[in-house]
């Protein structure tokens, strides 16, 4: 997180995460993005939990709904521009996520979070490039 740029009226988070099948060459395509909001409380300085957000990575190419099956192979990336509700409870993580469970959670009024998914450049040879801007050294911008 950048908090120069972060204000309590205008929260910026600027956080990035590149996720790539020659890096990731297992990955499941019911796989659900967790996002965890914090804050820091300024009666006493300690961290505190906002809520919960969730994303579905994939979608069935098919049905263009979550994947439910981890042996599905036809499946494409959920790219686009998201508003996403935050939770303010946090669900049993030790089972799937569905979009049924999350609907018996409880939201946070007035609040969500704004999330961008977007394919990889490749280049001549149909290899991912490196996004503009990020660094070997830092995961994070």
């Amino acid at each position: 997180a950048n908090f120069s740029k972060s204000s309590g009226q205008n929260p910026y988070f600027g956080l990035r995460e590149e996720i790539a099948f020659d890096t990731h060459p297992n990955l499941d395509p019911t796989m659900v993005a967790v996002f965890r909001l914090e804050t820091v409380d300024r009666s006493n300085a300690e961290q505190r939990v906002v809520g919960f957000a969730f994303f579905p990575l994939f979608l069935d190419k098919n049905v263009k709904s979550p994947v439910r099956s981890a042996k599905e192979k036809k499946y494409v990336l959920n790219n686009g521009l998201y508003q996403l509700p935050i939770y303010s409870e946090k669900p049993d993580l030790s089972t799937p996520i569905t979009i049924e469970g999350l609907t018996k959670l409880e939201k946070l009024p007035c609040s969500s979070l704004l999330i961008r998914v977007e394919k990889a450049p490749r280049d001549g040879d149909n290899r991912p490039m490196r996004a503009k801007g990020l660094k070997d050294d830092k995961k994070y911008e």
